[in-house]
C-alpha cells in the first residue's frame, strides 16, 4: 500500500492508495481538488515535496505545461509505490 501525504498551513493528512492506483481517486481525501480531470485545466497543480519518483512519468500533457520544477499535475499521476508528499 502507498500513501499519499499532503502538508499544509494546518498540518499533515494522508491517505492509503493502492500501488498503481490513479490518484484522482484519492487526492481530493487530502484536499485536492479537480476541474476536468483529463490534464487540461492545470486545477490540480501541487508541488510534490517527496517521493517523486514513486509516481508515473509526466504524460505529454503535464508536459505542455511547462510545469515548476517539483510539480505535477494529480490528475495524470499514479503512485507506483512508496510515498508522495504534497504541498498544497
Amino acid at each position: 500500500m502507498a500513501k499519499l501525504i499532503a502538508d499544509d498551513l494546518s498540518g499533515e493528512i494522508s491517505v492509503d492508495v493502492p500501488e498503481n492506483s490513479p490518484l484522482t481517486d484519492y487526492a481530493e481525501q487530502v484536499g485536492v481538488y479537480f476541474g476536468c480531470q483529463n490534464g487540461n485545466c492545470g486545477v490540480c497543480d501541487v508541488e510534490i515535496v517527496e517521493g517523486i519518483e514513486n509516481l508515473t512519468e509526466q504524460t505529454d500533457k503535464e508536459k505542455d505545461f511547462e510545469l515548476l520544477f517539483n510539480h505535477r499535475l494529480l490528475c495524470q499521476c499514479k503512485i507506483k509505490h512508496g510515498n508522495v508528499k504534497i504541498r498544497l
